[in-house]
């Protein structure tokens, strides 16, 4: 089996991306990209991915840059796979990153490479007729808890109605995030602890401070002080991706676990957040971080891990991504990172969006990343 073709396609959203004025839902990534990786077999992978889709879509489609063999580093990817066997899923990883690594590394280029990586472990559980978790070492968890994850509202009694709407859909768990949160430290701390109140005591409370933000480590730990009190199950981007002492400072100073990771990439590169950052829960996005060959290996031995996908609304049912596979990903209340995006999934005629409990089930039926088809 050989792969004949790589295509990425551009979604675009109603609007912009912008802040709530109330409790309504903000309108989402204003632009996504979706991956198409086809075989001569007629078996094809497909993986979504939030990044610069125009960006990205350039790094696939770029020509071939040298003739010899051997000498690829500023090349596209369509032309660094096509003729190549997409179940030699590693060496093609490394094939992607090396072949681009004079304009990769990181960034579009990374987020590209990622969601081919996805598809490629598409095609591999089609080929074998195995759901991609069995793939990736095996079903941990026949479940795994979804988190409702919107951004912060304007007032109090905004964020009160919102937490209620996800409550209502089953979900136990709801992260808020960017917005106006960041602009007045003292709003901050009211809009967090109206959302504790409309949660109760029993569902639990995630906080996404915004890296855009410029903080100082120490004024990073006043962030988490303030709002400690409201028992965040985790606070999340405080610093600049790239702060490693910072990260390693507040997680130190600070009783809450700290939460980061959704920009990193590479499996040295979470290496370096987890031995140097000293975070509690590292985040591997799954399109931005090198697929599931990287997230794979992006979790702290004996510790805690949480990869996510804030893109996942556009594959059928998010669990089959593979999130069963990750047996580092459990806490004390079970949150895996299986991000519901606010308005982007509409559940069909008298279904909620998760089970009672909050929990979403992980399809043994299906193969590949769980779409069926090919």
């Amino acid at each position: 089996m050989k792969i004949v073709d790589v295509e990425l396609f551009i979604l675009k959203s109603e609007g912009l991306y912008n802040n709530p004025d109330g409790a309504e839902e903000p309108l989402g990534p204003t632009y996504m990209g979706v991956v198409k990786v086809s075989t001569d077999a007629g078996i094809c992978g497909y993986s979504d991915m939030e990044t610069a889709a125009h960006v990205a879509k350039a790094c696939v489609e770029a020509p071939k840059w040298g003739q010899a063999e051997g000498m690829e580093f500023m090349d596209g990817l369509r032309s660094l796979l096509i003729g190549q066997n997409p179940l030699e899923v590693e060496r093609l990883w490394y094939r992607m990153y090396r072949g681009t690594i004079y304009f990769g590394r990181r960034g579009a280029a990374m987020q590209a490479i990622s969601a081919i990586d996805i598809a490629l472990w598409d095609i591999c559980g089609k080929a074998y007729g195995q759901p991609v978790h069995v793939l990736l070492g095996g079903k941990w968890r026949d479940k795994v808890r979804a988190y409702g994850s919107t951004l912060f509202r304007p007032t109090p009694e905004a964020m009160r109605e919102a937490v209620r709407v996800y409550l209502d859909q089953g979900f136990t768990a709801v992260k808020f995030g960017w917005g106006v949160f960041g602009k007045d430290r003292w709003l901050d701390v009211k809009l967090v602890e109206a959302a504790r109140e409309a949660l109760g005591s029993r569902n639990d409370l995630l906080v996404d401070t915004g890296w855009f933000v410029e903080r100082t480590a120490k004024e990073a730990i006043q962030v988490v002080r303030s709002i400690e009190q409201f028992s965040p199950f985790f606070v999340e981007e405080l610093l600049h991706p790239e702060d490693y002492d910072g990260y390693r400072q507040v997680a130190g100073a600070t009783d809450a676990r700290i939460a980061c990771g959704e920009q990193e990439a590479t499996d040295w590169g979470f290496q370096t957040l987890i031995e140097r950052g000293g975070v509690d829960v590292p985040q591997p996005d799954l399109t931005r971080c090198g697929g599931f060959t990287v997230a794979r290996k992006a979790r702290p031995y004996g510790g805690t891990g949480q990869p996510f996908g804030g893109s996942a609304f556009l594959v059928e049912r998010p669990a089959d991504r593979g999130f069963a596979a990750f047996d580092g990903v459990s806490t004390a209340r079970g949150i895996c990172g299986v991000q519901h995006i606010a308005g982007a999934v509409e559940p069909h005629a008298g279904e909620r969006s998760v089970t009672d409990g909050g929990w979403l089930l992980t399809s043994s039926g299906r193969t590949g990343v769980g779409r069926g088809g090919e």
